[in-house]
């Protein structure tokens, strides 16, 4: 406490103390956060609480991990989910990878699942090999599952879903490698633009949209696809 001596002979306390009571209060609160949690390896029956961050240039890997907030993989990270333990891998929030280096979920086996709660974007990234996920073709119900939107343009290689369930609309765009969708479970549209140099194609997909492909080289292919929408353009008749 400071004793300040006024006007008047008249005396004035201030409690300088109670700033410093302010800021341990804030600090108490939670107010202040130590950032996100980085990933360079291998992570394995733990939980994250908050968001994930692969760092430029690392590689992290999940099996049997729960993350409460977002995944953002950062320039030439790469990103990696499987389930060997036989768990499963849930991310609460979205999964943002732009300018990375390789990104792939994987549940083709065993009972682990893999539940993305937000949107998915794989943009731009850089690395050989698909970018994407895949579920087990016989499970049931289907194993991986993307809550959101999904966004997969722009890479130097093939997107690639195989026995994915999508909560939203699905764009797989401008990849220098094609675009293939196996078996997906989507509630919203499909678009299907400008994917040149490898294979381009949906078969026996079951769609709440509209599908919309157009300028692809070469052109998709597939059947057996249920479209509640419109089917248009190169994929008017898959």
């Amino acid at each position: 406490m400071l004793i300040v001596k006024g006007l008047g002979g008249r005396t004035t306390a201030r409690f300088v103390g109670t700033m410093l009571t302010g800021v341990a209060l804030i600090l108490g609160s939670g107010l202040v956060s130590a950032g996100p949690t980085q990933c360079t390896g291998a992570m394995s029956n733990t939980t994250v609480n908050g968001d994930l961050t692969v760092p430029s240039g690392a590689t992290c890997s999940l099996d049997h991990v729960t993350v409460t907030g977002n995944v953002t993989v950062q320039a030439n990270g790469s990103f990696f989910i499987t389930t060997g333990t036989g768990m499963d891998t849930v991310i609460g929030g979205n999964v943002s990878a732009n300018g990375c280096n390789r990104f792939d979920i994987e549940s083709t086996g065993g009972t682990g699942r893999i539940a993305i709660g937000g949107s998915l974007t794989i943009a731009n990234c850089t690395g050989s090999g698909f970018y994407g996920g895949r579920g087990n073709s016989i499970a049931m119900p289907m194993n991986v599952l993307v809550g959101g939107n999904v966004k997969c343009s722009n890479n130097n290689d093939n997107c690639v879903f195989d026995y994915v369930v999508f909560g939203g609309n699905v764009d797989c765009s401008a990849n220098d490698g094609g675009c293939v969708l196996q078996s997906p479970a989507i509630a919203g549209n499909v678009t299907m633009n400008n994917n040149t140099n490898g294979a381009n194609g949906i078969s026996n997909g079951i769609i709440g949209g509209d599908l919309k492909c157009n300028g692809n080289s070469p052109a998709p292919a597939g059947s057996g696809n249920t479209v509640a929408g419109v089917k248009s353009g190169q994929c008017s008749g898959l």
